[in-house]
């Protein structure tokens, strides 16, 4: 069974990641950046925590969870 994809569960995210997800989620909201570079910035600074996520061309991320 997979596990949940924690940008659903915001309760689930330790305070740490909460961070992190909460300054990415943010700038990709403002736009002023293309969404696919703030996503493979995003995805470099929680891999550095110990999770991962995916992401598509539009710039949207997905299914974050552990390494």
């Amino acid at each position: 069974m997979n596990a949940p994809d924690l940008f659903d569960f915001h309760e689930h995210q330790p305070e740490f990641l909460s961070g992190i997800v909460t300054h990415y989620e943010k700038l990709l909201d403002l736009g002023e950046r293309d969404g696919y570079q703030v996503c493979a910035e995003f995805l470099k600074v929680v891999k550095s925590v110990g999770y991962t996520f995916s992401y598509g061309l539009d710039g949207v991320p997905y299914d974050l969870r552990l390494l």
